[in-house]
């Protein structure tokens, strides 16, 4: 091969060609001969920078610069390698080093722009594209990087503005279209941020982050398969980036494939070990799969690093709650409670149910969540209810239609409706685990539509096909919801129930079921829905579920023979410290008693056991009962004695459990929702004495009765017989009543009459 006079020029011919590993062949000849060989090692670096490697543009155009100190370009070059690679600060310095070489520079004050905007200094930053737009008013792209600066700065409108102008001035700048579309989605626009990533993608069919970002927004839509394949085509295109991983794993998690999820989370990682938002994703699925003490660790890294990350900290305290580790837990919540005063997004709804945070600022985190819920799919209006045919059309929406407390209340609600004046429907969008319960509710339902793999607006079709009057969301603000279904309107009639005890915040849901216990009516004003209030109680309930064999003996369940035994079985993340002082007292003023729990998780058991004992309590004395199926633990429930609730968050299905189990229990009034449930289901089983106003009021009312037991045995007689008798377990007389509401929602909407208070007068 012959070789060119002039091999820089020749390398620059090839450059200019696209041509990169013939033009860095040609370089490295060049300095393999004159290492110190200015011109090239600038070419070099130029190559380098188009071949995406800026590290090692910035080891070459570094080395030029030490060569020829007075060449304002190559300081201009390195400090936009500086710039890829991301260190802004050394790319600060090589812009200020090139403008004092050259005052004035447009492509210089802009490229300075850009690393200020990156060092967090919004103001410098936008003062240097001003100086730049005065000698350059026509560059575009400086228009769309003062459009991305904006953004950072929250000015989305004027951003929109910006982006319109560089997008005049260059139609076919994908990344203008791209981001342009990001500052809608940030505006709460998706249907306009899916149409310029659209955009973007027409003009370069290999935008890795306009398929990254469409993938986003589909699977906020519940298009969680489309959203898999788009991102599984950005990272063919850039399988090094950390955050295309990220997105897949929520899109994974979202999916139900936890393990793919914390495999991608996982890559992200492993390219970027101080990703924040990959931390917290993992962290959140560790959660679900109850791996408590990994979420706990990835949570905790995240917030040293991001540590006004959305959510975060609410994250955090559940999940320590969940291993009883009460270590800076007043702080903790007084740093909710005030992000929360601030308006700053520090926890999800249901995390804040557990501690203590008043109704309103529950409400006000509710609102905030639902706004982000909004952004992706604003709430649609209200639809006409489709011509009565005949029978009213219920559908039920879950994602946990399988051994699940939810669908254990639901299954015989399900089999009790009316099928003279209903019809039902259930939705099922969580795994079909094929047990025991999937199986009854299958049958139950007129019609159950396993909907998993279907998109947000397949489902609303498929809903819409099938004219249901009124969607009941029995998922509210948990984990595996769609929040994008009801946005979109499933029905003209929509109301949650029993999933989520407290209010939605968003115009979404019409109704929330509930009773006048759990919500009095000076508690109204916390709720975004109209109320249905329900007599009795809202919970519903079947005297008819199967009951195991009871252990013979005490001692089968590792109880002593002789002694009181107090119990909770409630969630162990619904403990508080202030709670467990309740219990040591107990135990320590009752005389060979113990406590009995349920174990979930080793580290929570020892925590509980070291706490007993910091608090002067042999850690013995504390009994924990392993997870068994829900007919055997009724069963073995029956050799406690008395169970004491807990606080802000009752029990809810373990309440009615337990008393189904014929254990009576002292409980405490609460301000919320969650923790006026357990008063609500003693007043309709008959025994509103044992409904106490505070936590010390509670501990009195049980030190007397574990130290009377002719007062106790008398209540455990009343409850053996108003099971049969009362409201509480009666669940024809509860499907009647629902029934009613459902008239009564249904004839309000058809009259063409917003959502209004509903009460619903007992049947006689």
């Amino acid at each position: 091969m012959a070789i060119p006079q002039d091999p820089v020029g020749y390398a620059l011919q090839l450059l200019q060609q696209g041509r990169l590993p013939e033009a860095r062949d040609s370089l490295q000849r060049v300095l393999s001969a004159t290492p110190g060989h200015a011109e090239a090692l600038h070419l070099a670096g130029v190559v380098e920078l188009q071949a995406g490697a800026p590290r090692a543009a910035v080891a070459l155009l570094s080395r030029c610069v030490e060569v020829a100190p007075g060449v304002a370009f190559a300081w201009s070059n390195l400090g936009v390698a500086y710039n890829a690679s991301g260190d802004f600060t050394n790319a600060l310095r090589c812009h200020e080093k090139t403008l004092a070489l050259e005052p004035g520079n447009p492509v210089v004050l802009k490229n300075l722009g850009i690393a200020l905007r990156y060092l967090g200094r919004h103001e410098d930053a936008m003062a240097r594209f001003r100086q730049a737009a005065q000698r350059a008013p026509d560059d575009a792209e400086l228009h769309r990087e003062t459009a991305d600066l904006l953004v950072d700065m929250a000015k989305l409108p004027e951003a929109l503005q910006r982006y319109d102008r560089a997008l005049a001035l260059d139609p076919n700048d994908a990344a203008a279209l791209h981001n342009r579309g990001f500052a809608a989605y940030k505006m709460g626009d998706a249907d306009r941020a899916l149409k310029d990533y659209r955009a973007a993608l027409q003009f370069d069919s290999r935008f890795a982050r306009a398929l990254s970002s469409i993938g986003v927004v589909l699977n906020e839509r519940g298009d969680s398969a489309q959203a898999a394949t788009m991102l599984a085509r950005a990272l063919e295109i850039e399988p090094a980036n950390a955050q295309f991983h990220n997105n897949l794993g929520v899109v994974l998690d979202a999916m139900g494939r936890t393990d793919a999820a914390l495999e991608s989370y996982g890559r992200a990682l492993a390219i970027d070990p101080d990703y924040a938002e990959a931390l917290a994703n993992r962290a959140a699925t560790h959660d679900e799969l109850k791996r408590h003490g990994e979420a706990r660790a990835d949570y905790e890294r995240a917030i040293a690093l991001a540590p006004t990350l959305p959510h975060a900290a609410g994250h955090l305290l559940h999940a320590k709650m969940h291993l009883c580790d009460w270590s800076g837990f007043e702080e903790g919540v007084a740093r909710i409670r005030g992000a929360l005063e601030r308006g700053e997004p520090a926890a999800q709804p249901f995390h804040v149910l557990s501690v203590d945070i008043a109704p309103a600022l529950q409400r006000a985190c509710s609102r905030m969540y639902a706004r982000t819920l909004e952004r992706t799919t604003p709430v649609a209006p209200r639809i006409a209810p489709a011509p009565r045919r005949g029978k009213i059309r219920i559908g039920y929406f879950s994602a946990d239609f399988r051994n699940h407390p939810v669908a254990f209340l639901v299954a015989p609600l399900a089999e009790h409706h009316d099928r003279d004046r209903f019809e039902t429907f259930a939705f099922s969008y969580g795994p079909d685990t094929g047990d025991a319960t999937r199986k009854r509710l299958e049958r139950a339902f007129d019609r159950f539509e396993d909907v998993r793999a279907m998109a947000d607006a397949e489902v609303v079709a498929l809903a819409r096909r099938h004219e249901i009057d009124i969607a009941i969301d029995l998922m509210g603000h948990t984990r595996g919801a769609r929040f994008g279904l009801f946005a979109r309107r499933v029905a003209p009639v929509q109301a949650q129930y029993l999933g989520y005890p407290g209010t939605m915040g968003t115009a979404a849901i019409d109704y929330l079921i509930a009773d006048a216990t759990v919500v009095p009516e000076e508690h109204f004003q916390h709720y975004d829905e109209s109320l249905v209030l329900l007599p009795d109680t809202y919970q519903v309930n079947d005297l008819a579920r199967e009951i195991g064999t009871s252990p013979a003996t005490r001692a089968e369940l590792g109880l002593p023979a002789e002694g009181f035994v107090f119990c909770c079985f409630n969630n162990k993340a619904k403990i508080t410290p202030d709670v467990f002082g309740v219990w040591m007292r107990l135990l320590m003023r009752v005389p060979g008693s113990v406590l009995w729990l349920v174990h979930s998780d080793d580290v929570a058991s020892a925590n509980l056991r070291r706490e007993a004992a910091a608090r002067g309590v042999d850690p013995q004395r504390l009994v924990f009962a392993p997870r068994v199926p829900l007919a055997d633990h009724l069963a073995r429930a029956r050799h406690a004695d008395l169970f004491v609730d807990t606080l802000p968050y009752n029990g809810h299905a373990t309440t009615s459990d337990t008393l189904l189990a014929g254990v009576p229990g002292v409980v405490t009034l609460g301000e919320g929702f969650a923790g006026r449930v357990s008063a609500s289901l003693l007043q309709a089983v008959g025994l509103p004495e044992l409904v106490t106003g505070s936590l010390p009021e509670c501990e009195a009312l049980a030190h007397r009765l574990a130290t009377h037991p002719g007062e106790l045995a008398s209540i455990r007689e009343r409850l053996s017989r108003q099971r049969a008798t009362h409201a509480l377990f009666d669940v024809r007389r509860f499907a009647r009543h629902l029934e009613a509401a459902c008239e009564a929602m249904d004839a309000r909407c058809r009259a063409g009459e917003p959502p209004g208070t509903i009460r619903i007068p007992a049947t006689p």
